[in-house]
């Protein structure tokens, strides 16, 4: 008897891109990669497919990209009220369903995911963000796969902070996220907030780290480290502050902070307000984190928030304490006293006097970073990836 052999099913990522720096697009190729090894995985992005470069992240060369052209030619209106909604959640307010999903639902985009599943006979979709998880749930009983919407930031920064986000959206995910399959989020604080305020169920899987590393930092070089883009949800600007207060009372200890940004040149301004450009220095964007973590002696989190931050982790996995801001993507990360120290919200004086107990207490230091190489085993990439393989069996 001739054995046949099972074909793979079929998942696809939906996904804004996958080229350009970011935690998103690393956890994703990172996943992606390791799923690969189990099924037929495809990526639908809008990236060029001349920038494609798959060694960014280590995208496996299993996978298989979809490259869509972005939906262009909205009209004005909805454009307008997009953005008047997002400042003032006044579309919202008014509550007029059909109103609601004008604003937010382009029939092209819609159209556009049914293609790809249909073409590329999906099996699993996988939303990667929460306005495509909304837009998958607008269709999902109009294509013939299971449908899963992964959330990629905190609860808080999606749905309750003016401005940002799904602010003021309650309508179009009260609507469609329960039409999902599935949805996925980073860690079990936001599952909470979803069942207490909306009776919507989630499943929590954190992200994995995105390498391993044999060596530990020897935690001896007198520098602080932190990393991201230079945007207001980064905290650069509060970081600045709390290492002016540090430096008054320490001439040793320097920082430095990699990335680029649209807000590198306010941090610039107030670096050269408060006299530090010898104590901080902006490098840009590197390629070579592992070893620059390595080199460096306590890791920075100023985010005013965070969905699971891959920087946390790699910090984790060099062995560095952390010194972060008290916000719901540190929970399962790093324990206040143990891996690093958690401050309040946003008190740029107790972030200082986190830093000073760091940089004078050599034995703490040394503590919290043997404990922090410790706690990175629990975010493999084998252990994610089983949580993973378990949900999407469950489908």
């Amino acid at each position: 008897m001739v054995k046949v052999r099972e074909m793979k099913k079929r998942i696809c990522f939906f996904t804004y891109n996958m080229f350009a720096l970011g935690g998103i697009q690393r956890v994703v190729s990172v996943l992606a990669s390791e799923l690969s090894k189990h099924y037929d995985v495809f990526i639908q992005c809008y990236d060029d497919p001349s920038a494609e470069n798959r060694s960014l992240y280590n995208l496996s060369p299993d996978i298989n990209m979809v490259y869509s052209k972005r939906i262009g030619g909205q009209s004005p209106v909805r454009k307008a009220l997009r953005k008047l909604n997002q400042k003032t959640g006044m579309v919202e307010k008014i509550g007029n369903p059909a109103l609601l999903n004008y604003t937010y639902l382009l029939p092209e985009e819609q159209n556009l995911y049914k293609h790809v599943i249909e073409e590329n006979k999906i099996d699993i979709a996988i939303a990667v963000g929460a306005f495509e998880s909304y837009l998958l749930g607008s269709i999902a009983n109009q294509v013939k796969c299971k449908t899963v919407g992964w959330q990629h930031n905190s609860y808080k920064a999606y749905y309750e902070t003016p401005g940002m986000a799904c602010w003021g959206m309650g309508y179009i995910i009260d609507k469609y996220f329960p039409m999902l399959d599935k949805y996925i989020v980073l860690n079990e604080y936001d599952e909470e907030q979803f069942w207490e305020k909306r009776h919507f169920k989630c499943d929590t899987i954190h992200n994995p780290k995105s390498f391993v590393c044999d060596q530990k930092a020897e935690l001896k070089n007198k520098n602080f480290i932190a990393a991201g883009r230079f945007i207001y949800a980064k905290g650069f600007d509060l970081l600045i502050e709390a290492f002016k207060i540090f430096a008054e009372k320490n001439q040793d200890w320097n920082l430095t902070i990699y990335g680029t940004g649209d807000g590198l040149n306010n941090v610039k301004e107030k670096i050269h307000e408060y006299g530090l450009e010898n104590r901080v220095s902006l490098p840009g964007f590197s390629d070579s984190m592992v070893e620059n973590l390595l080199n460096s002696s306590c890791y920075l989190l100023s985010s005013r928030w965070e969905g699971m931050p891959m920087v946390i982790l790699e910090a984790l996995e060099v062995g560095i304490p952390v010194v972060s801001f008290d916000i719901s993507a540190m929970i399962p990360l790093v324990d206040d006293g143990v891996e690093g120290l958690i401050v309040p919200q946003f008190n740029c004086e107790e972030f200082a006097k986190a830093m000073l107990k760091i940089a004078m207490d050599d034995d703490a230091r040394m503590r919290m970073g043997t404990a922090a190489k410790e706690k990175a085993q629990k975010f493999t990439v084998e252990e994610v990836t089983k949580k993973w393989l378990q949900v999407l069996k469950e489908l």
